[in-house]
């Protein structure tokens, strides 16, 4: 029970709320009933602490939340809590919902956890003082409409006793005293108007040193001389402006209107900021939102445009003007307006807000005033006020990637509206399934920005859309328009930009230029690493939708403000060079952790760079361009061995071409050994992907190199990667010479680990040529080398090399269990080249013991790792 005294009840026992964190959140959960993310409990409480520390309050609050004997059924989740527990709050609140005003009425119990506080908690005591206010303001509502039901019916005495509830919940407010004393008067209640009047005179006089108005002194003189009055006081009508009329179809965002109507649906939603870069199509969005649920709106729905607008007096102007109110301008021009939206039930549109950010305050004020006025604004910025609810627009859908069609007659959003601009300048147009997926490649530049889509479209009356899409990948330019009815904003998307840049401050236009050399979307560490802002600078960036959250912890600009940001940090060679200075020696810190840690370097650690794969490349070729080989050489293994060992071979051999590309055409001795280490990682895609041609002269031109500049290791492994071509074409002998060349070169430098390796290729050498013993000597020796050195998957694979040569000795219950030993650590670790290899051997073993539909399953797993890797 949390109207009144909160309190607490199990069966028959009740016990008050205890004025404690954990009732406190108890009580929260719920009003919320439903699920509440930690955060948002966690901000409740320690709205200035790190997350870490807020979060591990909260769990100990929880904790000791369900101690309570009376806390039966919380639902707690890793990331949300959820209890639902039967409330008179619920019930109050739909029975409000419900329009069952008497209901409603006798489900109020009080103040909203009246008398209950915590100290120091101001978040809490906010969300309290709103709760409050809230259920106050519905009380009086209700109050009201069953006074004025009761009079319909008739029940004129029954209704005077409402009123007068309502009347003592404030004993200064004259027009609910006035109403009360006329219903009073109907009901020939006269001795009870004259004592309901008294306290009214002595309240006001004790407290403002005033009389009662002119109008509460008529009223009680017309009770006395019996004169019938209507009780029912009516509030000044709220003419409201019309909607603005699109000259164009709307299309698509159904997703965006069911959420922002779910937002509005809620009991603690008064304000929502639409929050999107220019051109995404805010004003739109929330023009149609409001044309569909004006029926919602008993007092109406008003749009204010908020364009030249840019202080807090043209503000209320504005605003007023749409809400149907003259203001009086000897006045205070706020108060006028709070008094002519009090108790409305009505939607305030304020379009584009963006030149407002110290005007906030009267939107603070009237929506924490009034319980049942809904703020709808748009903004390329968020208001930053505490009841605001902040809602991110993007672009419309494009098509998936992978789309090998597009169906025009179920076209996605941003395809749409391509096609409908196209349409509208060139009507007979035809789009084949050529053009959509040209369209798509368009969508996908400006990532579904409408109005990019709709610049871009106005072209095709002069060019073909492939010509347009290839344009748009070279730059923005093309994306611009002389249509008049259009504002000069939107006239090109430079003219947007143009905009954004001028308004932001030199600490956030260096922030986004630096941001700028990301390809793709960062981590908030790596933002930091690069722009050496602080991280307020980028939250704000933010908060004015030029960075967008892409997923849980990572983050991106729109690739329209990437541009932008490019050609202005190009403009600035020292900067430049600094910023991606920084994003080089961020990306190499990752892959030097993983080189360091070379146990590590085979599993989750290799799967974790996939996010940030495109960054690491443009990382690597930074560090070439820059000439910092020994840099890039103290990197090549982790990053290269995310393509070989998790089977990413076509790319690998991509970047090996790009590195050839990027190193000096002369062989200088500063990148020998460098071209020489690409050289052999080629080796090694190449045979992976099959072609053995090419990997035998990778080989052979990395052990030239070697021998040439005296690079003893790297001269060993060209010997042992030739020596796997060789085996892999059958030429076995000379497979065998390259392969103990190797074991003499890794011997004789100490390279316990790749001797290890060589000494298992020559094993697997010696097992195909019918060698058993000496292949079992081989093995066991790099079980026992690989053991040394804590490489398990190596390891592994020896054992699974054991295992090989007990299936060929017939020993077939040794040879599965060491074949499933090793698939197990091989799947551990996402070695999708070694799972295949195992499950194609455990075909044939398990064929041969006669578990057919499993041998059918083993084969046809590995034949797909195969395809996919490209193998």
């Amino acid at each position: 029970r949390l109207l009144g005294s909160p309190m607490a009840t199990l069966e028959d026992a009740s016990e008050p709320l205890p004025f404690q964190v954990p009732a406190s959140l108890l009580a929260y959960l719920a009003v919320a009933r439903d699920w509440v993310s930690r955060h948002e409990l966690a901000y409740l409480y320690r709205p200035d602490e790190p997350d870490t520390v807020a979060l591990q309050y909260l769990r100990l609050q929880l904790h000791r939340a369900q101690r309570y004997p009376w806390a039966t059924g919380i639902e707690v989740e890793a990331d949300q809590v959820r209890w639902r527990v039967a409330s008179d709050v619920a019930a109050f609140d739909e029975a409000y919902r419900a329009g069952d005003w008497r209901t409603t009425v006798q489900a109020y119990g009080g103040p909203f956890m009246a008398g209950f506080a915590l100290r120091e908690r101001p978040a809490f005591d906010t969300w309290l003082e709103l709760e409050r206010g809230s259920r106050e303001q519905r009380y009086r509502t209700a109050l009201e409409r069953h006074a004025a039901a009761l009079e319909v019916d008739g029940a004129s005495s029954e209704a005077a006793d409402v009123l007068g509830v309502l009347a003592d919940l404030d004993l200064l407010d004259e027009e609910a005293a006035v109403a009360h004393l006329r219903m009073l008067g109907r009901a020939g209640r006269k001795g009870e108007a004259e004592r309901r009047y008294e306290r009214l005179a002595e309240a006001l006089r004790e407290a403002l040193g005033v009389e009662p108005a002119p109008e509460t002194r008529e009223a009680m003189a017309h009770v006395r001389a019996d004169v019938a009055v209507a009780v029912r006081i009516e509030r000044p009508s709220m003419a409201v402006a019309r909607l603005p009329e699109p000259a164009t179809r709307f299309l698509g965002r159904e997703v965006e209107l069911a959420d922002l109507e779910t937002l509005f649906g809620r009991d603690d939603c008064r304000l929502v900021t639409l929050l999107g870069f220019g051109g995404s199509g805010k004003t739109r969005l929330a023009l149609e939102f409001a044309r569909r649920r004006a029926h919602a709106y008993p007092d109406g729905v008003a749009f204010v445009n908020l364009i030249a607008v840019h202080d807090e007096a043209q503000l209320l102007e504005r605003i007023a003007e749409a809400a149907g109110l003259e203001l009086d301008g000897d006045g205070d021009a706020f108060e006028q307006l709070r008094v002519h939206l009090a108790g409305r039930e009505a939607l305030l549109v304020l379009d584009n807000f963006d030149d407002l950010a110290d005007a906030t305050a009267p939107v603070a004020a009237l929506t924490s005033e009034s319980a049942r006025l809904q703020v709808l604004v748009t903004s390329r910025q968020r208001l930053g006020l505490r009841g605001e609810h902040v809602y991110d627009l993007g672009g419309l859908a494009t098509a998936p990637a992978e789309t090998a069609a597009i169906d025009l007659d179920d076209l996605p959003e941003a395809i749409a509206l391509f096609v409908s601009a196209a349409r509208r300048v060139a009507p007979r147009l035809a789009f084949d399934p050529g053009d959509l997926q040209h369209v798509a490649r368009i969508a996908d530049q400006v990532q579904g920005l409408p109005l990019a889509l709709e610049l871009a479209a106005a072209w095709v009356r002069v060019l073909p859309v492939a010509r347009v899409a290839d344009e748009i990948a070279r730059g923005y330019d093309l994306l611009e328009t002389d249509l008049a009815d259009l504002p000069d904003r939107h006239r090109s998307l430079r003219a947007v930009l143009d905009r954004t840049w001028s308004a932001l401050s030199k600490g956030k236009r260096d922030a986004l230029m630096r941001l700028s050399v990301f390809a793709g979307a960062c981590t908030l560490e790596a933002a930091e690493a690069v722009t050496g802002a602080p991280r307020a600078v980028f939250l704000s960036l933010l908060n004015e939708s030029l960075v967008q959250r892409v997923d849980s912890d990572r983050f991106a600009s729109h690739p329209l403000v990437v541009q932008y940001a490019a050609q202005a940090l190009e403009a600035l060679p020292a900067v430049r060079d600094s910023a991606f200075d920084a994003h080089a020696a961020h990306y190499e810190a990752r892959l030097r952790a993983i080189a360091e840690r070379p146990e590590q370097g085979s599993s989750d650690a290799l799967r974790a760079l996939e996010p940030d794969l495109a960054n690491l490349e443009r990382a690597w070729l930074w560090l070439i361009d820059a000439a910092a080989y020994e840099r890039a050489l103290a990197i090549a293994k982790p990053l290269f061995d995310h393509y070989t060992v998790l089977g990413h071979y076509r790319q690998g051999s991509e970047l090996c071409r790009a590195t050839f590309a990027h190193l000096p055409a002369a062989d200088a001795p500063e990148a020998a050994e460098l071209r020489c280490t690409i050289e052999l990682i080629a080796a090694t895609t190449a045979r992976e992907r099959g072609d053995l041609v090419a990997a035998r002269a990778w080989c052979e031109a990395a052990a030239a190199r070697a021998e040439a500049h005296g690079f003893a290791p790297l001269a060993a492994r060209a010997a042992q990667y030739l020596g796997d071509v060789l085996q892999t074409t059958g030429e076995f002998d000379a497979a065998e010479q390259a392969y103990e060349r190797a074991v003499a070169g890794f011997e004789a430098l100490e390279r316990t680990h790749e001797l290890a390796n060589t000494l298992n290729s020559l094993g697997a050498l010696d097992a195909m040529r019918e060698r058993l013993d000496e292949a079992e000597a081989r093995f066991r020796r790099c079980v026992v080398l690989f053991g040394q050195e804590g490489d398990e998957l190596s390891r592994a694979t020896a054992l699974t090399n054991l295992g090989y040569l007990a299936d060929v000795r017939g020993d077939a219950g040794e040879a599965a269990r060491r074949y499933e030993q090793g698939l197990a650590v091989y799947e551990r670790h996402g070695y999708a080249r070694g799972v295949s290899a195992i499950k194609n051997n455990l075909v044939v073993l398990y064929g041969t013991l006669g578990r057919l539909d499993e041998a059918e399953a083993m084969g046809r797993a590995s034949l797909a790792i195969k395809e996919a890797v490209g193998d």
